[in-house]
């Protein structure tokens, strides 16, 4: 599927997906952060990350926060997970790995309301001899004042690889 082209009209009109913004690493960081986009009812996301460098999990936060505001289910390699409860974070992959991961989710994103969000992830480990992983995420981010206006993209071990990208989407 090609991914939606940047609007020149401004974006915004019912239906239609305006890209909002994008950050690029230049350099390995701890944390990849996209500040500010336009507040959206619906967003999509791309997340690129070529490697971590210890090989921790890759998480996402909204708006900087950090608080024990995200649950998430997950699905991993055909295997389901278990509710989590996470402390600071919602889940971009449930692995441990230094491995590419690509992924492509979407938000519900109203303003008075739990915001819902649901991902896939693929993590591609180096070599023809290592298949994928594949993980599929849902989750919400408890905030019923905010809509999503930053994302922040980390690893919880080591740091990001340069080349690692997100880039946003809205829709009214």
């Amino acid at each position: 599927m090609p991914l939606p082209q940047k609007s020149s009209g401004g974006g915004g009109t019912s239906g239609a997906w305006s890209e909002l913004g994008r950050a690029l690493l230049a350099a390995p960081a701890a944390t990849l952060t996209l500040n500010p986009i336009a507040a959206m009812n619906q967003l999509w996301y791309f997340i690129y990350v070529p490697s971590t460098s210890l090989g921790g999990r890759v998480t996402l936060t909204f708006n900087n926060d950090a608080a024990n505001n995200y649950a998430f289910r997950y699905l991993s390699d055909g295997v389901a997970g278990s509710v989590i409860n996470q402390p600071n974070a919602g889940s971009i992959d449930q692995g441990a790995s230094t491995g590419t991961r690509f992924v492509t989710g979407w938000v519900w994103n109203p303003g008075a309301r739990e915001k819902m969000y649901s991902e896939i992830c693929v993590d591609t480990p180096t070599g023809v001899a290592s298949a994928p992983h594949q993980q599929f995420i849902n989750g919400h981010w408890v905030n019923v004042v905010n809509q999503i206006v930053r994302f922040d993209i980390a690893s919880s071990a080591g740091t990001l690889a340069a080349g690692s990208i997100i880039i946003v989407w809205g829709s009214a």
